[in-house]
């Protein structure tokens, strides 16, 4: 997958590229599981370990890829309070307002 701005081939290897409408994304995965632990340890030797997300330029210049430092958390965040409680727990003006900056 690649952002809006890409422009190019893809490397060697791929078959085609995806554009994105934004520079951002996230993976959500899953992954299906009896439950067994031959196939919990199956999973969690080989497919977790490929399940990756580099930048296109990884792959077409071999070069290694250095994670970028995290991201500052929010300070004022509430970590503790499950999100749908959070939501729950907001009037209009609140759960609006929370958009602005």
């Amino acid at each position: 997958m690649v952002g809006p701005d890409y422009t190019g081939t893809p490397p060697s290897g791929f078959q085609a590229v995806i554009k994105i409408p934004t520079n951002s994304m996230w993976i959500i995965g899953r992954i299906y599981t009896t439950g067994t632990d031959a196939d919990v340890e199956d999973i969690k030797n080989n497919i977790y370990p490929s399940l990756t997300l580099r930048p296109l330029s990884y792959w077409q210049k071999n070069i290694p890829y250095v994670l970028p430092d995290p991201l500052p958390l929010e300070p004022m965040a509430d970590f503790i309070t499950p999100p749908l409680n959070q939501v729950a727990g907001m009037d209009a003006c609140a759960f609006f307002g929370g958009w602005e900056r």
